[in-house]
């Protein structure tokens, strides 16, 4: 006990410690992608703003505020990683066995409608740009904005280390049912919680990732693309109208085209009389055009893809 004391006396305080506060239910090894997105965060406040997320669901007819939190706090109880953080080096989840969501409510009715659609821009743009403690998390936000007696907007905003764009159509494809059951059945949490069937835990998909069996297939990966590109992969050139930034920023923007009915069916048939799905058919013509304005003749472009499809996990968060 002297040992202890004595040892325990030279260590330096730290700001943090997750064992404090919140009862943990389990602590698990971070896989290999929160690792990289950790890794990233490190930057600044930027880079981890970088990878928030966030959708807004217009909801239209009578709210019930209750029922709706409910349901909320049913998708934060039943997924694990709605209640993790991540240990001060990134390589740990911290689960917690509960995890209060407190949903705010922005009251926009008074306003008049352009007011309120810019209050309500605001207020998006406001949770996007709100970075989240991936030592102390909570890493998931939801906040509604009244519009109207029948019109409102649920905004959800999550850290892209928890909860990727998967995951958020896990998330609005439970919504319902769990609503559903939390109209019906009032505060009742088991109520609401056996509306669905229980589903995996993302502790264990993550334990998953370091088997054996895993591992060797994810070194196979490796070789197999290492060999590939054995010096190195090309560098794409694009042209662009001005120059590039010396220091690199984390601004960014998406672009959306619309196909229209006719070519996207030219597309198709065209697709299938070479064997190739619909998207490997408009990825071949993308990686066309890329190929004619930068003209390089070898372009690498990286497709993003959920591991949840890829471990037959369709419904893990």
């Amino acid at each position: 006990m002297n040992a202890t004391g004595s040892a325990a006396a030279t260590l330096s305080a730290v700001d943090y410690d997750p064992f404090a506060d919140t009862a943990l239910s389990r602590v698990v090894p971070s896989t290999e992608a929160q690792r990289e997105i950790w890794l990233a965060c490190q930057l600044g406040t930027e880079a981890s703003l970088a990878y928030n997320e966030s959708i807004s669901l217009r909801l239209r007819g009578p709210l019930d505020q209750t029922a709706l939190r409910s349901a909320l706090q049913a998708l934060v109880d039943r997924h694990d990683a709605l209640r993790a953080t991540l240990g001060a080096e990134g390589q740990d989840l911290y689960i917690a066995e509960a995890l209060e969501l407190h949903v705010p409510v922005h009251d926009l009715t008074a306003l008049n409608p352009e007011q309120r659609e810019a209050s309500l821009r605001q207020h998006i743009r406001a949770e996007v740009d709100t970075p989240f403690d991936l030592l102390r998390g909570p890493l998931l936000r939801a906040q509604i904005a009244l519009l109207a007696e029948d019109d409102a907007v649920l905004m959800i905003t999550a850290h892209h280390i928890v909860c990727d764009g998967w995951s958020f159509g896990v998330l609005v494809g439970e919504l319902p049912a769990l609503l559903a059951a939390a109209q019906a059945h009032g505060a009742n949490p088991g109520a609401v919680a056996s509306a669905l069937p229980a589903t995996a835990t993302y502790a264990d998909y993550a334990l998953a990732q370091f088997d054996e069996t895993h591992l060797r297939r994810a070194e196979a990966d490796t070789r197999y693309w290492v060999s590939l590109y054995d010096r190195s992969a090309p560098v794409l050139d694009l042209p662009t109208d001005r120059p590039r930034q010396p220091r690199r920023s984390f601004a960014s923007a998406r672009e959306d085209l619309r196909i229209d009915a006719a070519l996207l069916d030219a597309a198709r048939k065209l697709g299938a009389r070479h064997g190739a799905s619909l998207f490997a058919t408009l990825f071949a013509l993308f990686a066309g055009l890329v190929s004619r304005i930068s003209g390089q003749e070898e372009v690498v472009i990286g497709v993003s893809t959920a591991g949840q499809a890829a471990e037959g996990q369709q419904g893990l968060v």
